[in-house]
């Protein structure tokens, strides 16, 4: 029988959350919760593990094809990031949430082996993650083949005299907040929405593309030792297609990975089919949703391919035969 553990559960973070924290994205300094979000958490503190909690509406056939808006407390980044919502025991923390009762969604679980036996799990969103090992974007070009470097090199021509410039984050403004915005509600996976604030006070790194004067997308980055994570964009959809934005857009983070050394830059979820044309490689999620009741879990299970994310099979060979085994 396992042994049973006070749980503190709190709408504020506890101070000693930060010395025991296993997971960078919760720390206080990362994704700025406390000072930013309107959204209510509910943190959890138990000597086995930890995480936060949010409540929402959403439509439990995300991945599918049919809508059914239900309330789940979600375990998960409240933002499009890949990382996991939680650190610690994972069996021990769902013990717990089954106890709270009510519907739970746990997201961005890295391998299916951690998630016990009887609990509904399937595929979510995949991430794509950039193995670099150039010294210099132009011996990345050159690995290319011809197809995927012709439409890098068609792109970069769209780009034209568009101006890139790494800003002050306490000057993001309400032009930039609405390119983020114009992406979030085209997101067909939105989780919730960042305020302003968030961007203004962040430590991480945004960079404005600049066409005529005007701002027409951002991409903020975090730089972490060897690491470089893309985080959030935004972008003007009535320029994304002659400027190409998009896809310059990857191009630009995938320089700036290039040229700060970065071994691993992690591109996000979505989206996969124009990372993997750069030469990115795909990595499994997982997902878990459950209740207390073992009769709704074995009915979960028996529906989880309805909703569970399917992705494009299409692999798509990017480098040429040389350059191969350099990214195998």
């Amino acid at each position: 029988m396992r042994k049973k553990y006070e749980v503190r559960c709190s709408s504020h973070r506890p101070a000693d959350w930060d010395r025991y924290c296993d997971n960078d994205w919760l720390k206080k300094d990362v994704l700025l919760f406390d000072e930013t979000w309107e959204e209510g958490f509910t943190y959890h503190f138990h000597p086995e593990f930890a995480c936060y909690t949010f409540k929402r509406r959403m439509n439990l056939f995300t991945f599918g094809k049919f809508k059914l808006h239900v309330p789940i407390t979600m375990v998960a980044l409240p933002v499009s990031i890949d990382g996991e919502g939680y650190f610690g025991d994972l069996e021990a923390l769902i013990h717990h949430l089954k106890e709270e009762g009510g519907l739970h969604l746990i997201l961005n679980i890295r391998t299916s082996e951690k998630i016990p036996q009887g609990i509904p799990y399937g595929r979510t969103l995949d991430t794509c993650i950039f193995d670099n090992n150039y010294e210099d974007f132009e011996t990345y070009v050159s690995a290319l083949r011809s197809p995927y470097r012709r439409r890098l090199r068609q792109a970069l021509r769209r780009l034209g005299t568009v101006r890139i410039e790494k800003i002050h984050n306490k000057t993001f403004d309400d032009q930039l907040y609405a390119l983020y915005k114009a992406v979030l509600n085209r997101s067909k996976y939105p989780l919730e929405t960042l305020p302003i604030e968030f961007f203004k006070t962040s430590k991480d790194d945004i960079h404005v593309f600049y066409h005529d004067q005007k701002p027409v997308a951002f991409v903020m980055v975090k730089v972490e030792k060897d690491r470089l994570y893309f985080l959030f964009g935004g972008m003007n959809y009535g320029k994304r297609d002659a400027l190409d934005l998009y896809y310059n857009m990857l191009i630009y983070i995938l320089r700036l990975g290039i040229k700060q050394k970065s071994k691993t830059i992690y591109f996000g979820q979505t989206a996969e089919s124009s990372k993997e044309r750069l030469g990115c490689r795909r990595e499994k999620r997982y997902m878990c949703i459950f209740t207390g009741n073992k009769i709704i879990n074995k009915s979960l299970i028996k529906l989880m391919s309805l909703f569970e994310y399917k992705p494009d099979a299409r692999i798509y060979h990017v480098f040429s035969e040389k350059n191969k085994d350099t990214f195998t």
